[in-house]
């Protein structure tokens, strides 16, 4: 049977914590939790076989959908104070535009769905 998982996205101390619910259905509304900026749903097979629940890998994300503000380049240049080390990883990264959210600000990437605050 095909379950449906959203996982939540939190900031973290070095690299960003998730957290994993069911859901009813990919199409429900996704309301984000206290603390979380972003969030994609994924699907699961799950079986009962001799009594013992069997688990597949997840597969069929969804894009990221993230909380928060687009900026590029001329936009960080213009609103951010000390933005010199934001700056080089943008121009280095080829990044040309980030998503300030919670967290502080993190790359886009492709297919990468906004929810505006």
């Amino acid at each position: 049977m095909t379950k449906h998982y959203v996982e939540y996205t939190y900031a973290g101390c070095f690299c960003s914590e998730s957290s994993v619910k069911e859901i009813k259905s990919r199409g429900q509304k996704i309301n984000l939790p206290d603390g979380a900026y972003a969030y994609h749903i994924f699907d699961r097979e799950e079986v009962v076989q001799n009594g013992e629940k069997l688990t597949g890998k997840p597969k069929n994300y969804s894009p990221r959908h993230i909380k928060g503000e687009v900026y590029n380049m001329e936009r960080v240049e213009r609103e951010v104070k000390d933005n010199s080390i934001l700056l080089f990883n943008m121009k280095n990264n080829k990044w040309r535009k980030v998503i300030r959210c919670r967290q502080g600000f993190i790359p886009i990437e492709k297919g990468d769905v906004f929810i505006n605050l």
